[in-house]
């Protein structure tokens, strides 16, 4: 039998190839349904970039960093920039909804939110007021939360760009989880989430979502109000 040269290949064995094919399928079959599936939309179209260009916005939100030292708020887009001052931490207690530190976000850069008019709130928190830094600064987009009532998701901040999340009647965060926010546009922002329930095609039950894969969209719809939502699904 000849031997195989070092760094040479082949095809692909057949079994191979067929589990390709069926998954390719599968894809497709989850785009036609049109519930939720942003697995086929980003299969056929790729990854969503976090913008490195500065763009402004005009959103709200919450911090939701638990590090007892509070999250850093720093004097520009870096890890490594100059701290400004810190936001108190998440606020957690078992007899009240969880409390983080309210702000206006209204600038955006490689993954950094530029945040201002911090505050805290004694009546949410159940504390003391604690210091709180209330002036313009950056931090980052994965210490970042609110809600997102909006059931459909585009590639780009732009509803002429292709849609990679229909959700039907459901807002994301009913159904899915937010891992950070990682840039935004206008009243846009690009969020990382993981969709954990979605709904069966046929009876609209709500199911356990399998797949946990992270996922990239730019939403409209933001909301800010922590202890329930704003208003009605922005389609």
């Amino acid at each position: 039998m000849p031997r195989r040269r070092a760094g040479s290949t082949s095809s692909p064995p057949r079994s191979s190839r067929q589990a390709a094919r069926a998954a390719a399928l599968f894809a497709i079959a989850l785009g036609a349904t049109g519930i939720g599936s942003a697995t086929a939309a980003n299969a056929r179209g790729g990854a969503i970039d976090i913008p490195a260009a500065q763009a402004s916005c005009s959103l709200e939100g919450w911090a939701v960093d638990r590090d007892p030292r509070g999250l850093n708020v720093r004097a520009a887009p870096s890890a490594q920039a100059r701290v400004l001052g810190t936001l108190p931490p998440l606020s957690v207690d078992e007899d009240r909804p969880d409390f983080g530190i309210p702000f206006r976000i209204t600038a955006s850069r490689g993954g950094w939110l530029r945040i201002e008019g911090a505050h805290d709130d004694p009546s949410r928190s159940g504390a003391p007021a604690r210091p709180t830094y209330a002036g313009s600064g950056w931090v980052s987009g994965r210490l970042v939360r609110f809600k997102i009532q909006s059931a459909h998701g585009y590639r780009a901040p732009d509803t002429a760009s292709e849609r990679v999340v229909d959700l039907g009647d459901d807002a994301l965060t009913d159904l899915a989880m937010l891992n950070g926010v990682l840039a935004c546009s206008g009243s846009w922002a690009l969020v990382e989430f993981v969709q954990q329930q979605r709904r069966d095609p046929a009876s609209q039950a709500l199911l356990d979502d399998t797949d946990r894969t992270p996922r990239r969209a730019w939403f409209r719809g933001i909301c800010a109000n922590q202890e329930t939502t704003c208003d009605s699904v922005e389609q």
